[in-house]
């Protein structure tokens, strides 16, 4: 085997271990709607990532489930923490929690999940404006 072939083969051995768990963005806001976007928490031995159920009633796309575009003004979001452990394959839920928010039109919000006590599957999760990194909603850790 050449040096190059042995590249690719150890590039596509390491991309296959370890945790792909997200796709690009494609949605942006518009001057009518925001977009939330879903992310990860912990780290590499004991993390995952926040998956969004439902927006005000609106479910993401099934070709893009991390992100959602909604309207401005008051929101509930119906969020799930999954542990994942080397692939997207095999996450089970740690917990599920409602979370009231306010979007305007034109940002972008993130929601942010992180253990309470390590182990423990009790979680703060929020929502935070992206650009401004304000608080929208949510309870986010204690300072």
């Amino acid at each position: 085997m050449n040096r190059a072939a042995g590249w690719v083969v150890m590039l596509l051995a390491s991309a296959s271990s370890s945790c792909m768990l997200f796709q690009p963005a494609s949605l942006a806001p518009t001057s009518d709607t925001a977009v939330v976007r879903s992310s990860q928490w912990g780290a590499f031995y004991r993390g995952g990532y926040v998956r969004i159920d439902s927006i005000s009633g609106r479910a993401p796309s099934w070709r893009n489930s991390q992100e959602v575009a909604v309207g401005s003004g008051e929101q509930t979001g119906i969020f799930a923490v999954l542990l994942c452990r080397g692939s997207e394959q095999n996450c089970p839920e740690l917990a599920s929690t409602n979370v009231g928010f306010k979007t305007a039109p034109g940002h972008v919000y993130v929601v942010h999940a992180q253990e309470k006590v390590n182990g423990s599957n009790q979680f703060w999760v929020w929502v935070q404006d992206q650009q401004t990194r304000a608080v929208a909603g949510g309870s986010p850790p204690e300072r």
